[in-house]
């Protein structure tokens, strides 16, 4: 019996100028917020955040050295509407 793997598609952004205009539209005191109540360390690094969209929201995503945590629903805030790409991952 063959065994495949599922497959989830997802649009992923990177572009760190985009993330910071987000995160000034979220605003200190809801992000801060949202990581008190996930219990997170804050982030230290840029390059460590990036956007990911499946079909039902996007999120901000940071990943730190222990595993990457969706840190803030986004879909309320305004999108970069460039430097998406299509990953394939497994949900």
């Amino acid at each position: 019996m063959e065994f495949y793997q599922m497959y989830e598609m997802v649009f992923r952004n990177r572009e760190t100028e985009a993330i910071e205009k987000l995160l000034v539209e979220i605003g200190a005191g809801k992000f801060y917020a949202a990581l008190k109540n996930m219990h997170l360390p804050k982030p230290r690094q840029m390059s460590s955040f990036y956007l990911e969209c499946n079909v039902d929201c996007t999120f901000l995503i940071y990943k730190y050295p222990n595993g990457t945590r969706k840190i803030i629903k986004v879909d309320d805030y305004t999108l970069p509407e460039f430097g998406w790409r299509m990953i394939k991952v497994r949900p």
